[in-house]
Order: C-alpha cells, then structure tokens, then sequence
C-alpha cells in the first residue's frame, strides 16, 4: 500500500463519521484511482538480456542483467541487447553492435505495438567523438526514415540493415522458443544462425 494511501486512511479516521458521510464519494474515487496508479506502474515487466558470444557462436539469453554484465566481460561480445515484456508481451527490443576496435557502435530500440509489430527504431550511431541519431517508423512492414540526421560520421556512412519484424532479429529463435526457460534457469545459451 503506497504511504498516500496509508496517510489518506489516518487522516480518514481522524476526520470522524461525519466527515467520511460528506466526502465519501470523493474519497472512494482518490482511493480508486490510487490503486489504479499503483497497478498501472507496477505493471508486471521483465527483460530478457541478450549475447551473442563469438567463441561458441551463440546467443545467449539471461534473466537479469548481473549474469549478463559478467558475461559481457568475460567474452566481449560484438552484439548485445535486451527484449523488454510488459505484460506478458514485447514492449521494445534493443540492439547494440560494436565493432571489435570499439571505433564505432550502433544502438538501436526499437519500440513493438500491442499486435507485434515495429512501431519506431531510433538509432544512435557513434564514430570516435561524432554522434548522429536517425528515427525510422514502420508502414506495411516497411522502414520509413522520419527524420534523417543531419550529418553522418564519415565511417558510418555504410547502411546498418534495419530489421523490420520481431522475426528477423538474430536472435529470435531463442526468445521465442526458450523466453520461459530464461526465466526458470537465468540463462539459455542457443546456436547462433549464420
């Protein structure tokens, strides 16, 4: 119970029959919305972070983000990134891909709608010290650039694919087929398609 609500009912008491009597209305409709905002913002989300380690060629998927961090640092994975749930369903997918020099990286979240499909993907490349953003959406399964940057980091001139379905990440397989045994186990480590 939120400490408004806990103070809320003190100050209930406090006021007496009379006052409960005249303010009730108001009072249920405070309550209610209370417990409306706490069950909206406790709203059930789990992550699922990803690897693919390069030695093994695997994607790895764990349930919390510690594992995941040791992981990173023991392989130093080219690709990382993260499947968001809320609710039992995929809210954003994150990907970051790195090179090995570690000169470049590109980051993208991509935002899912309730029916599974891509809503938007902003994309932050970075080359040395240079910073561009791009905003794409998505119009019958096809990448639609919204706004294109303003300039481009001389190196990253080459086009980084945009993936335009849940379907087509690298990674699918293992979120799709093994999301509960993350969860239960911590970590599932699956083949890597080439």
């Amino acid at each position: 119970m939120s400490i408004l609500i806990r103070q809320m009912i003190v100050a209930i008491t406090k006021m007496g029959r009379g006052v409960i009597r005249k303010y009730s209305l108001l009072i249920i409709f405070i309550l209610t919305a209370q417990c409306a905002s706490a069950s909206q913002t406790g709203t059930a989300k789990k992550v699922i972070y990803l690897l693919r380690n390069d030695e093994t060629k695997e994607w790895c998927g764990f349930a919390t983000e510690s594992p995941w961090r040791a992981a990173i640092a023991l392989t130093n994975p080219d690709i990382t990134g993260g499947v968001e749930f809320k609710n039992d369903r995929i809210a954003s997918v994150q990907l970051s891909t790195t090179d090995f020099t570690a000169d470049w990286s590109v980051y993208d979240n991509y935002a899912v709608n309730n029916d599974g499909t891509l809503q938007r993907l902003t994309r932050d490349i970075s080359f040395q010290n240079e910073k561009v953003r791009e905003e794409w959406g998505f119009v019958g399964g096809k990448a639609v650039r919204r706004k294109p940057p303003v300039s481009q980091p001389a190196e990253t001139q080459f086009r980084m694919p945009v993936i335009t379905s849940l379907e087509a990440f690298p990674f699918w397989f293992l979120v799709k087929n093994h999301q509960r045994e993350i969860f239960t186990k911590g970590k599932v480590c699956t083949p890597a398609k080439q």
